[in-house]
């Protein structure tokens, strides 16, 4: 068990080595009564000091309580009496942010139609290349030339929730400018003629040319 003091202090004190004989460090230790296998680094102002029968160290250390750091990001509160109460705290935030379920009815087909459009205001300098994921495979990778590029991805999809996850990793640094962006945005909408209209944006991942670091996002498209 690991045992965290709210209230630290900075001086260290060896409180236990000068009291306790040689033989006796191998007996349990206690701090307002709760058990301890490890206690080192802190020091226990105005706190006393008692050996039992059976060379035990019990310490009594007013104001102070301890806590057991949980591996579900909890904190359980430690007791005089042996009785605990779990107050939760923020967990870490994930890596990525994942999709939530989607609880809508799923249709027997798709009869709408979906897109990938890729565009950039400055092709070739942005030097971003985008790996898009449909359901796990591969559907292409997206570069920052040329400046348009439309798939119909209806295909790929399945009727109710799909997975698109996005993987931007840099590939070079000719520009540095903020304004020079690669954008995708996924949509259901209509093709007219060579391109397509886009009339609802369900995904849209846009990176700059000043930006270096691998962004990955998932998200989660409704297909009916």
């Amino acid at each position: 068990m690991r045992a965290d003091l709210v209230r630290r202090v900075a001086v260290v004190v060896a409180l236990l080595a000068l009291l306790v004989p040689a033989t006796a460090l191998a007996t349990d230790i206690y701090v307002n009564g709760v058990r301890l296998t490890f206690l080192a680094g802190v020091t226990l102002p105005n706190a006393t000091v008692r050996f039992d029968e059976r060379g035990n160290v019990h310490i009594t250390a007013p104001g102070y309580r301890l806590v057991e750091q949980r591996h579900d990001g909890t904190e359980r509160t430690l007791g005089d009496a042996g009785t605990s109460t779990s107050t939760p705290t923020s967990p870490p935030s994930p890596p990525e942010a994942r999709p939530s379920p989607d609880t809508r009815p799923i249709p027997a087909a798709i009869t709408r139609r979906y897109f990938v459009v890729a565009e950039t205001n400055a092709p070739g300098q942005v030097q971003y290349n985008v790996d898009v994921m449909i359901n796990g495979t591969l559907f292409r990778t997206y570069r920052d030339t040329p400046a348009r590029v439309i798939d119909d991805i209806t295909s790929r999809l399945r009727p109710g929730p799909n997975e698109v996850h996005m993987i931007a990793r840099r590939v070079g640094r000719r520009s540095s400018a903020a304004t020079d962006y690669l954008r995708l945005t996924v949509g259901e909408g209509r093709a007219e003629g060579t391109t397509a209209v886009i009339d609802t944006t369900l995904v849209r991942f846009q990176r700059g040319a000043n930006e270096v670091r691998t962004v990955e996002q998932t998200f989660s498209v409704f297909a009916r």
